[in-house]
């Protein structure tokens, strides 16, 4: 018997990894990324957690959110929350190269959260 290629996953360790082109990209570039993702019977459940280079404003270069929800194995478009009450979504694209683009957006600001939207190209973690 033969196995079946592997479906690729978004489950994982991701992180950021700068690049020249990166680091230009964006009113406020991230400096670090970590999202973890876990897969369950279709579930997807993850933490994102990352700081952003914010040089001209007064606002909380952190961003921490937490995710669930149902997503194939190549994209995903969940609801999240953060600290202080923040709500928005996060979408997460399973790209050829096997990075993965993360694209968020708060709807609800919370006590915490100063930046309103970000996106990034992630490389899996091996370990």
């Amino acid at each position: 018997l033969g196995l079946a290629p592997a479906t690729p996953s978004m489950a994982g360790s991701w992180l950021f990894v700068p690049t020249p082109e990166a680091k230009s990209a964006g009113l406020y570039p991230p400096e670090y990324i970590e999202l973890r993702l876990v897969e369950d019977a279709g579930v997807l459940r993850g933490r994102y957690r990352a700081r952003y280079r914010v040089a001209d404003k007064a606002i909380s270069p952190a961003v921490a959110f937490e995710f669930e929800g149902r997503g194939s194995n190549q994209e995903a478009k969940l609801p999240w929350t953060g600290a202080g009450g923040s709500k928005g979504e996060v979408t997460m694209r399973l790209l050829e190269s096997g990075a993965l683009e993360v694209t968020w957006e708060a709807h609800q600001m919370g006590a915490e959260l100063g930046l309103i939207s970000g996106t990034a190209i992630l490389v899996r973690r091996l370990d």
